[in-house]
Protein backbone atom coordinates (compact mmCIF):
# COMPACT_ATOMS: atom_id res chain seq x y z
CA UNK A 1 0.00 0.00 0.00
CA UNK A 2 2.85 2.37 0.84
CA UNK A 3 4.38 1.80 -2.60
CA UNK A 4 1.07 2.60 -4.29
CA UNK A 5 0.75 5.83 -2.30
CA UNK A 6 4.29 6.84 -3.27
CA UNK A 7 3.52 6.22 -6.95
CA UNK A 8 0.28 8.21 -6.73
CA UNK A 9 2.04 11.01 -4.84
CA UNK A 10 4.86 11.13 -7.40
CA UNK A 11 2.41 11.16 -10.30
CA UNK A 12 0.26 13.85 -8.75
CA UNK A 13 3.13 16.01 -7.52
CA UNK A 14 5.52 15.66 -10.39
CA UNK A 15 3.24 15.41 -13.38
CA UNK A 16 0.10 17.33 -12.46
CA UNK A 17 1.55 19.98 -10.17
CA UNK A 18 5.16 20.53 -11.26
CA UNK A 19 4.94 19.75 -14.96
CA UNK A 20 1.50 21.33 -15.07
CA UNK A 21 3.05 24.51 -13.71
CA UNK A 22 5.61 24.38 -16.53
CA UNK A 23 2.81 24.12 -19.10
CA UNK A 24 1.00 27.04 -17.49
CA UNK A 25 4.24 29.06 -17.53
CA UNK A 26 4.47 28.45 -21.28
CA UNK A 27 0.86 29.64 -21.57
CA UNK A 28 1.86 32.76 -19.64
CA UNK A 29 4.67 33.26 -22.14
CA UNK A 30 2.14 33.08 -24.97
CA UNK A 31 0.04 35.76 -23.27
CA UNK A 32 3.20 37.85 -22.81
CA UNK A 33 4.04 37.46 -26.49
CA UNK A 34 0.50 38.53 -27.43
CA UNK A 35 0.80 41.52 -25.12
CA UNK A 36 4.09 42.53 -26.71
CA UNK A 37 2.77 42.16 -30.26
CA UNK A 38 -0.40 44.17 -29.59
CA UNK A 39 1.54 46.93 -27.82
CA UNK A 40 4.27 47.09 -30.47
CA UNK A 41 1.83 47.20 -33.38
CA UNK A 42 -0.24 49.91 -31.67
CA UNK A 43 2.79 52.07 -30.94
CA UNK A 44 4.32 51.62 -34.40
CA UNK A 45 1.10 52.59 -36.18
CA UNK A 46 0.62 55.60 -33.90
CA UNK A 47 4.16 56.74 -34.73
CA UNK A 48 3.55 56.25 -38.45
CA UNK A 49 0.43 58.43 -38.22
CA UNK A 50 2.20 61.04 -36.13
CA UNK A 51 5.03 61.32 -38.64
CA UNK A 52 2.50 62.27 -41.28
CA UNK A 53 1.67 59.11 -43.18
CA UNK A 54 -2.07 58.57 -43.27
CA UNK A 55 -2.62 54.94 -42.30
CA UNK A 56 -6.00 53.55 -41.34
CA UNK A 57 -5.86 52.61 -37.66
CA UNK A 58 -9.51 52.06 -36.79
CA UNK A 59 -8.74 48.34 -36.45
CA UNK A 60 -6.34 49.25 -33.61
CA UNK A 61 -9.13 50.62 -31.43
CA UNK A 62 -9.32 48.54 -28.29
CA UNK A 63 -5.75 47.30 -28.47
CA UNK A 64 -5.32 48.25 -24.85
CA UNK A 65 -8.30 45.99 -23.99
CA UNK A 66 -6.43 43.03 -25.42
CA UNK A 67 -3.38 44.17 -23.47
CA UNK A 68 -5.44 44.30 -20.28
CA UNK A 69 -6.81 40.79 -20.82
CA UNK A 70 -3.39 39.35 -21.64
CA UNK A 71 -1.72 41.10 -18.72
CA UNK A 72 -4.36 39.86 -16.29
CA UNK A 73 -3.49 36.28 -17.27
CA UNK A 74 0.30 36.57 -16.95
CA UNK A 75 0.55 36.38 -13.18
CA UNK A 76 -1.68 33.38 -12.44
CA UNK A 77 -0.12 31.41 -15.27
CA UNK A 78 3.40 31.92 -13.90
CA UNK A 79 2.82 31.77 -10.13
CA UNK A 80 3.03 28.01 -9.60
CA UNK A 81 6.22 27.66 -11.62
CA UNK A 82 7.79 30.62 -9.82
CA UNK A 83 6.91 28.99 -6.50
CA UNK A 84 8.45 25.64 -7.46
CA UNK A 85 11.65 27.14 -8.80
CA UNK A 86 11.94 29.74 -6.01
CA UNK A 87 11.83 32.34 -8.76
CA UNK A 88 9.74 34.72 -6.69
CA UNK A 89 11.21 37.55 -4.67
CA UNK A 90 12.51 36.45 -1.30
CA UNK A 91 13.96 38.75 1.25
CA UNK A 92 16.72 36.65 2.72
CA UNK A 93 18.07 39.22 5.15
CA UNK A 94 16.51 37.48 8.15
CA UNK A 95 15.52 34.09 6.72
CA UNK A 96 18.99 33.09 5.52
CA UNK A 97 20.43 33.33 9.04
CA UNK A 98 18.27 30.45 10.27
CA UNK A 99 18.77 26.71 10.00
CA UNK A 100 16.82 24.38 7.75
CA UNK A 101 13.96 23.74 10.15
CA UNK A 102 13.41 27.39 11.01
CA UNK A 103 13.53 28.31 7.32
CA UNK A 104 10.90 25.64 6.73
CA UNK A 105 8.77 27.14 9.51
CA UNK A 106 8.93 30.56 7.83
CA UNK A 107 8.06 28.91 4.52
CA UNK A 108 5.11 27.10 6.14
CA UNK A 109 3.71 30.41 7.33
CA UNK A 110 4.31 31.94 3.87
CA UNK A 111 2.62 29.02 2.11
CA UNK A 112 -0.32 29.09 4.52
CA UNK A 113 -0.85 32.84 4.18
CA UNK A 114 -0.42 32.57 0.42
CA UNK A 115 -2.94 29.73 0.21
CA UNK A 116 -5.52 31.69 2.21
CA UNK A 117 -4.99 34.78 0.06
CA UNK A 118 -5.18 32.82 -3.22
CA UNK A 119 -8.33 31.04 -2.03
CA UNK A 120 -10.13 34.30 -1.32
CA UNK A 121 -9.00 35.92 -4.58
CA UNK A 122 -10.13 32.86 -6.54
CA UNK A 123 -13.46 32.85 -4.70
CA UNK A 124 -14.01 36.54 -5.45
CA UNK A 125 -13.14 36.20 -9.13
CA UNK A 126 -15.41 33.15 -9.37
CA UNK A 127 -18.28 35.24 -7.99
CA UNK A 128 -17.47 37.93 -10.57
CA UNK A 129 -17.41 35.38 -13.37
CA UNK A 130 -20.87 34.13 -12.44
CA UNK A 131 -22.16 37.70 -12.69
CA UNK A 132 -20.26 38.25 -15.94
CA UNK A 133 -21.80 35.12 -17.48
CA UNK A 134 -25.29 36.07 -16.29
CA UNK A 135 -25.03 39.62 -17.63
CA UNK A 136 -22.94 38.74 -20.71
CA UNK A 137 -20.38 41.36 -19.76
CA UNK A 138 -17.91 42.39 -22.43
CA UNK A 139 -15.14 44.93 -22.77
CA UNK A 140 -16.16 48.45 -23.72
CA UNK A 141 -14.73 48.86 -27.22
CA UNK A 142 -14.20 45.44 -28.79
CA UNK A 143 -16.89 43.49 -26.93
CA UNK A 144 -14.42 40.87 -25.72
CA UNK A 145 -16.28 38.49 -23.37
CA UNK A 146 -14.84 38.92 -19.88
CA UNK A 147 -16.18 35.78 -18.19
CA UNK A 148 -13.94 33.24 -20.01
CA UNK A 149 -10.85 35.15 -18.86
CA UNK A 150 -12.20 35.20 -15.31
CA UNK A 151 -12.85 31.45 -15.34
CA UNK A 152 -9.38 30.78 -16.73
CA UNK A 153 -7.98 33.02 -13.99
CA UNK A 154 -9.83 31.00 -11.33
CA UNK A 155 -8.67 27.65 -12.78
CA UNK A 156 -5.03 28.71 -12.78
CA UNK A 157 -5.37 30.10 -9.26
CA UNK A 158 -6.92 26.76 -8.25
CA UNK A 159 -3.87 24.97 -9.60
CA UNK A 160 -1.62 27.33 -7.66
CA UNK A 161 -3.68 26.78 -4.51
CA UNK A 162 -3.16 23.02 -4.79
CA UNK A 163 0.57 23.65 -5.33
CA UNK A 164 0.68 25.76 -2.16
CA UNK A 165 -1.24 23.16 -0.14
CA UNK A 166 1.06 20.38 -1.39
CA UNK A 167 4.09 22.51 -0.51
CA UNK A 168 2.55 23.24 2.88
CA UNK A 169 2.48 19.53 3.67
CA UNK A 170 6.07 19.01 2.49
CA UNK A 171 7.38 22.08 4.29
CA UNK A 172 5.58 21.10 7.51
CA UNK A 173 7.28 17.71 7.36
CA UNK A 174 10.60 19.45 6.73
CA UNK A 175 9.95 21.76 9.69
CA UNK A 176 9.58 18.73 11.96
CA UNK A 177 12.78 17.19 10.66
CA UNK A 178 11.53 14.60 8.19
CA UNK A 179 11.30 14.56 4.43
CA UNK A 180 7.84 14.34 2.99
CA UNK A 181 9.06 13.25 -0.41
CA UNK A 182 12.30 13.04 -2.30
CA UNK A 183 11.53 15.46 -5.08
CA UNK A 184 14.53 17.22 -6.61
CA UNK A 185 12.39 20.02 -8.01
CA UNK A 186 11.40 21.02 -4.46
CA UNK A 187 14.97 21.65 -3.37
CA UNK A 188 14.50 25.37 -3.94
CA UNK A 189 11.86 25.33 -1.17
Amino acid sequence: MSRVLRIVNKGFSEFFLFKGSKVLAVGGGIFLLGLMVVTTVTVVFRLINRVGFAVRTDWLVGGYEFSEMFMSMLTPFAMAYAWYTAGHVRIGLVRDRFGTRRKAAIDVVSALLGAVFVFFVAWGVWELSETSFALSRTSNLRDIPIAPFQVLFVVTLGHFLIVLLRSLVGLTAKMFGSRFANEPYLEGQ
